[in-house]
């Protein structure tokens, strides 16, 4: 599976989405998020359209409230890239 990038924050986390799955229920993507530490990454993924976080990795929950809020406004348009690179 393809993990396409999307942004890097300035905290050097990056964000990227995966193709388009379908697990019978519905298309969706999946959003990855990736921060590098001393020992290692932190890391989180989020289905959009579902938006619950899972898979978390070193992050606080603030942390994740903050991410959280990054993929509400990116991951309607990283669906649609998604979309476009199956055409």
């Amino acid at each position: 599976m393809e993990h396409y990038p999307f942004i890097e924050l300035n905290d050097d986390t990056a964000i990227t989405f995966s193709d388009v799955k379908n697990d019978g229920s519905g298309e969706y993507v999946t959003i990855y998020f990736e921060t590098p530490t001393e020992g290692g990454f932190n890391s989180m993924q989020v289905n959009f359209p579902v938006g619950i976080p899972e898979k978390i990795v070193g992050y606080t929950d603030k942390e994740v409230s903050c991410l959280m809020e990054h993929y509400s406004k990116i991951g309607k348009l990283a669906f649609e890239f998604a979309k476009e690179k199956e055409e």
